[in-house]
């Protein structure tokens, strides 16, 4: 009951236009089986939120295994330039390495909010889903990076 309510806090306070205040940074491949397990998960949580609320950008590295060393280094530098252009350039420092995990990140400035792993229920990922939202929606931009985020693993750099 108090997360339908504060969805509906938020969803009234957005305009009708409203940018994302969260993207969430998929790093996914169809050969990842972790993937398999998290991604329906996301959407399943994604169903809880208004379209504008939350973006969903998904990292496809699955090009980045097989094939040519050069189709490789294409692929890991076309998902490493995505997540950039969505403000997710720290992030992918971080984990450009991994599959099977997602992190939500301010839509504004890019700061880390929460990481999403396969061993989370659907129902954990709304919630940390819906903290990283209200967190986002806070004024102070700059300030709302948490030293690690829940569930994020260490940096791999």
């Amino acid at each position: 009951m108090r997360f339908f309510l504060l969805l509906a806090v938020l969803a009234a306070a957005a305009p009708a236009t409203a940018q994302p205040v969260v993207k969430i940074l998929n790093f996914t491949a169809d050969w990842c089986p972790n993937c398999q397990v998290l991604n329906p998960k996301i959407d399943r949580a994604l169903a809880d939120f208004d379209g504008d609320a939350v973006a969903l950008v998904d990292l496809d590295l699955t090009a980045t295994r097989g094939g040519e060393l050069e189709e490789r280094a294409a692929a890991r530098e076309a998902a490493g330039a995505l997540a950039a252009e969505h403000g997710g350039a720290e992030v992918w420092a971080d984990y450009a390495s991994l599959t099977g995990l997602a992190v939500a990140i301010a839509a504004d400035t890019g700061e880390p909010l929460a990481c999403f792993t396969p061993d989370l229920s659907g129902r954990q990922i709304s919630g940390r889903l819906l903290q990283a939202t209200i967190i986002a929606s806070r004024p102070q931009r700059g300030e709302r990076r948490m030293n690690r985020p829940p569930r994020c693993p260490p940096p791999r750099g």
